[in-house]
């Protein structure tokens, strides 16, 4: 295992920072996405930080939404925090920001990346704005990324259409809803999780993960689906403890390439 484990939470997603002895005061310590794998981690000795996410730009403090959190440890500055719905380079960017902060703070030389859905984009993004800049990069594990594009990002470029639900009413009110949220909350993500802007963008990362152990682990829902359905919060993707098997396998593997 490499110095820390930096988790990042993906699109939409707010995430104060927090470091293995600091997290929120209230509500869940690590935001609704990363709580749960982060608490799993630490008690697998693994020295755990999760980067700062919000919706727009800016710092983190809260998050009076649905399953939120107050009195973060620790807040930094816009420049390091994610924009998780706004574009992969600029998330990117200010993620790799927070990776140089982190290791001259703590004087780390090498990190492992676990990201969730678009976050996994995010980190893709800041490997590139790292070039050497910063610690390196041992090991990325993704969850429910989506390296080749998205429903949501699909139905925005009409790639997928209100036709493609073959008339189940469950099917045609998640294409709607989609559009709906992206177009109340997106500030480029949307768009850029689609094939038509990954087909291009992946173009631009290539050699940019041939000296990183990569685990891609498919996808799955998160919590906000668990509840709406009904299901147990443990069979979403960063709650589950059957993934979070494979996560410990991933970062304990010495043998490098894709998984």
């Amino acid at each position: 295992m490499a110095d820390a484990v930096v988790l990042v939470s993906g699109g939409a997603a707010v995430t104060p920072f927090t470091d293995p002895d600091r997290a929120s005061g209230s509500g869940l310590a690590a935001g609704n996405t990363l709580t749960a794998l982060r608490a799993h981690l630490l008690e697998r000795g693994a020295a755990v930080f999760t980067a700062p996410a919000r919706i727009g730009d800016g710092e983190v403090r809260e998050d009076a939404g649905w399953q939120g959190f107050a009195d973060a440890p620790v807040v930094l500055p816009a420049e390091m925090t994610v924009n998780a719905v706004g574009g992969i380079d600029e998330g990117g960017a200010r993620l790799a920001a927070f990776l140089r902060w982190l290791g001259e703070e703590h004087g780390f030389t090498e990190v492992d990346l676990v990201a969730h859905s678009m976050g996994g984009l995010f980190s893709r993004a800041a490997i590139r704005h790292l070039q050497g800049a910063g610690p390196s990069v041992h090991r990325l594990l993704t969850l429910g990324t989506p390296w080749e594009g998205s429903l949501l990002g699909d139905v925005l470029t009409g790639e997928i259409s209100a036709n493609d639900a073959a008339g189940d009413e469950g099917t045609a009110q998640i294409l709607e809803r989609s559009r709906s949220y992206a177009a109340e909350n997106s500030q480029g993500a949307a768009d850029q999780v689609s094939r038509r802007f990954l087909r291009e963008w992946n173009a631009t990362q290539v050699g940019v993960l041939d000296t990183i152990t990569v685990t891609a682990i498919g996808a799955g829902h998160s919590i906000f689906f668990a509840d709406a359905f009904g299901l147990p919060w443990e069979r979403a993707l960063t709650w589950d403890p059957e993934v979070f098997a494979v996560v410990d396998d991933a970062l304990q593997a010495r043998t490098g390439g894709i998984r």
